[in-house]
């Protein structure tokens, strides 16, 4: 169990970015505090170089040496360039400190809660769109703590800097800024409610493209096949075709408006430039005065513009992080209670006890089942797909969590401990095992990371897969691509099986754990599978009913009710379900992976 996992994870916008920011909030106010020297340095050099000029434009004989009259504001010039630069270098600084690991802190926190959600989550969404969603949330926060220091609060505070040092040089000059400013910020907000649905479509665009070019190269087998290349080219097209033009939509939109509010600026510079050269005539201002109005009157402006074209990216921003936000919002359907306790297995006795559970709400797949499996006993589950065999095996496994009634495991009701405890002491051979983009030997040893090399080589050994692992360049270094793509289904099957000889843990399923394999590597793996089951209780579900005669007990299982249960002689001798179907498979009437509507053809020729 994870000591540092925090299931209350604030599921509002800003109590989230608190939640994440608190522990940080020294170099946070560090980095405000910067962003207002920034802002207020910004006007401090134009007015030392207005003192220079003024220095410089009533300089007299009886004062001395220029050099001297200019000693100071020089000085004072000269240093606030430099604390400029150092500022904003010192922001930089504090930037790289703080926000990447405060995006991986987030994404930990984020995998670690998702991870925490129920199977049934997982199979209603896709693993790269919760991926996507994770890395999003992350750079949006990112993007909005940046936004709102970086470009917001440093270029607002700059204005209001640059307005109080011009109403040094005359309050018309401050107000004439000030005004144009408010409509500036004002008008930007309005066009950008129309700029902000032109991103969104161009977002929406550019997702669907990658997901169509996605989506083509995870079927490109089908593609090949079909001899659909160019078609699939085509396809793709059209759909870049429409990403252009809502891409040209937005940008088209952006430069009218930037047209529209650069002709303002201008408009504003030149009614500035009027009213100094006026006051510059009647004496009201200075030769320094003027310089330093019209610096910051064209340089303010630029602060003004970046400050008001941050409002689209911020609304993009807070908007993704709302979208991500519901991996936080939708809780957890299976939780371990606050006093649970790590489950102890003594025989690995297993009883359901009047188990009812429906996928949906209503229908129930299984209803008031009841069944022990006594500690070291060896089980066979049979019936037709969908009869409830996986089912079964998930509420073992607490996959998904029992509607009425309850699961014990020597007696401890499974919702009573800890998954982690549960699910360790359970080895899972599925019917398609899916491996990590690693090494063969990371994912042998996922079952039991601390292995060691000697445990390693037995265990792959016994599965029979050393043979095909040795024959790799690099052996147990070997990288098996995305999902085991490299390696056949017999070898992918294989490493799950030396991963259960690994885990050893005292309750093993197997879910059609040799389907996979031809009948020679069946008969390899059989002999290890009775070395792996030994002294452990085993769960088998099996379509290919030869492979379950060894089982102490089977289970026949239909439309979620045990139907029949007793060993394999026993069962044939009722001449039931099983029975028909065991002389129908051994017939060839039907294959391993029967369906109810084969036998009821079967029925219907005899």
């Amino acid at each position: 169990m994870n000591e540092r996992y925090d299931q209350r994870i604030p599921s509002k916008l800003t109590s989230f970015i608190w939640y994440f920011v608190k522990s940080h909030r020294l170099k946070l106010l560090s980095m405000f505090a910067v962003s207002l020297a920034w802002a207020i340095l910004s006007s401090v050099q134009p007015y030392t170089l207005k003192l220079i000029i003024d220095a410089v434009s009533n300089y007299t004989q009886i004062q001395g040496s220029l050099a001297s009259v200019v000693m100071l504001p020089s000085i004072l010039y000269i240093l606030s360039g430099i604390a400029f630069n150092y500022v904003y270098r010192l922001y930089d600084y504090l930037h790289l400190l703080l926000m990447p690991k405060l995006q991986a802190e987030i994404i930990d926190k984020m995998v670690e809660h998702t991870e925490r959600h129920s199977h049934r989550f997982f199979q209603n969404a896709l693993g790269g769109g919760i991926a996507s969603q994770i890395k999003d949330l992350a750079r949006s926060i990112h993007e909005i703590i940046e936004i709102l220091m970086d470009r917001i609060f440093a270029n607002f505070m700059a204005l209001v800097v640059a307005c109080i040092t011009l109403s040094q040089v005359h309050i018309i000059v401050a107000a004439i800024l000030a005004t144009w400013s408010f409509f500036f910020i004002l008008s930007s907000y309005y066009f950008s409610k129309k700029a902000l649905v032109l991103a969104e479509n161009l977002s929406t665009a550019q997702s669907t493209t990658i997901g169509t070019i996605v989506d083509s190269f995870a079927n490109i087998m089908t593609v090949r096949l079909f001899a659909r290349r160019n078609a699939e080219q085509c396809f793709i097209r059209k759909k870049l075709d429409h990403q252009v033009a809502c891409e040209q939509a937005l940008d088209r939109y952006k430069l009218n408006v930037g047209k529209i509010q650069g002709y303002s600026m201008v408009f504003m510079n030149i009614i500035i430039l009027i009213f100094l050269v006026y006051a510059k005539q009647a004496n009201l201002v200075t030769v320094g005065d003027f310089v330093l109005a019209m610096s910051l009157t064209l340089t303010i402006p630029e602060s003004v513009w970046k400050l008001s074209s941050e409002f689209v990216p911020f609304s993009q921003a807070i908007g993704q992080c709302q979208q991500a936000m519901k991996l936080v919002s939708t809780p957890h359907e299976i939780t371990d209670l606050s006093n649970a306790s790590s489950l102890m297995i003594k025989k690995g006795e297993i009883e359901f006890k009047n188990v009812s559970f429906g996928y949906s709400s209503g229908k129930k797949l299984i209803n008031n089942l009841s069944l022990k499996i006594e500690g070291g006993q060896k089980i066979g589950l049979v019936g037709f797909s969908g009869s409830g065999k996986s089912t079964f095996v998930n509420l073992i496994t607490r996959l998904f969590d029992v509607q009425h009634g309850s699961i014990c495991i020597d007696g401890q009701d499974i919702r009573t401990v800890t998954q982690a405890s549960l699910r360790q002491n359970i080895g899972y051979i599925p019917q398609d095992p899916l491996l990590f983009h690693r090494s063969l030997k990371e994912n042998i040893m996922y079952g039991k990371p601390e292995a060691s090399e000697k445990e390693l080589l037995e265990a792959t050994q016994n599965a029979h897969a050393k043979e095909f692992i040795d024959s790799y360049e690099l052996g147990y270094e070997t990288m098996v691509g995305e999902r085991g793509v490299k390696l056949s289904g017999g070898q992918r099957q294989r490493i799950a099986i030396a991963r259960a000889f690994l885990k050893n843990a005292p309750i093993l399923i197997l879910d059609e754990a040799t389907s996979s394999l031809d009948t020679q590597t069946e008969q390899q793996i059989q002999e290890s599978i009775d070395l792996l089951v030994h002294n452990k209780t085993v769960i088998v579900v099996a379509h290919r009913l030869s492979t379950l005669l060894n089982m102490d007990r089977l289970i026949v299982f239909d439309s979620g009710q045990i139907i029949e249960d007793g060993t394999h002689s026993e069962l044939l001798a009722k001449d039931g379900l099983y029975a028909k179907l065991w002389n129908a498979q051994i017939s060839g009437f039907i294959n391993d992976n029967f369906g109810k509507d084969e036998l009821e053809d079967i029925d219907d020729l005899e």
